[in-house]
């Protein structure tokens, strides 16, 4: 028997109303993006399941998340970084302009999700919350937490802030923010292909952090499907 290929795999994922997400990167403090061989093949990934998708399926997109924060985050802390930067003058890396022509894919296609954005998101969510009287959400020492009673634990959401009541947004409640934009476009899923391995961890230090945002977006009633794929080749 053939040996199933991650295309044919990922292939059995996808149904109608579907966004595809790869290429995920940081920008570094010199504005330009951190790259490597495993983020480009993510997004070729991502770009080869689009297209096939889009022949098969209705309401089909494309994207990338961008962290544009200058920070990364490992499972309990951030280390922030000043970039040098600007959404304005921004395109997408020449590998991924080169992926996208040989593929028939026009740039305007690829919807950039960018991550400070998603902090904010994240921010007004966690705020909405509050003022719900969401019994599952925590202040523990300046810190707010969501209590997963089946899964995790205590997720952290925010770091406490001296400038701010509702601290300084974590990797899980940007992660759920992020869910949350892609459903506000229209979708009811999304595969996200991020490329995690030792060479990446620039952009990936800590993959859990992803997948405890997947977890706080469904406690907070966020619909979408998210299906969180990692490749290390």
């Amino acid at each position: 028997m053939a040996e199933e290929t991650i295309e044919s795999m990922l292939e059995k994922l996808i149904q109608d109303n579907t966004v595809i997400t790869g290429g995920h990167f940081m920008i570094k403090g010199d504005g330009e993006p951190e790259l490597n061989q495993g983020t480009v093949d993510s997004f070729r990934l991502a770009a080869e399941l689009y297209k096939y998708a889009k022949e098969n399926y209705q309401n089909i997109g494309i994207g990338i998340l961008i962290n544009d924060i200058g920070a990364t985050c490992s499972s309990d802390s951030c280390s922030i970084n000043q970039i040098n930067f600007s959404r304005e003058d921004f395109t997408l890396p020449k590998q991924y302009l080169d992926i996208l022509s040989e593929l028939g894919i026009e740039e305007k296609d690829v919807k950039i999700y960018w991550e400070k954005t998603m902090r904010n998101r994240g921010h007004k969510l966690l705020k909405i919350e509050v003022k719900k009287n969401n019994q599952d959400i925590q202040v523990i020492k300046g810190d707010h937490y969501l209590i997963d009673k089946k899964g995790y634990g205590k997720i952290i959401l925010t770091r406490g802030h001296e400038n701010s009541v509702y601290g300084t947004a974590a990797c899980p409640l940007i992660m759920a923010a992020y869910a949350m934009e892609q459903q506000r476009g229209g979708f009811t899923q999304s595969v996200n292909i991020y490329y995690a391995n030792y060479d990446n961890i620039k952009n990936i230090p800590n993959q859990y952090v992803i997948d405890k945002g997947k977890r706080v977006a469904e406690l907070l009633s966020i619909k979408i499907d998210v299906k969180n794929v990692y490749v290390s080749k």
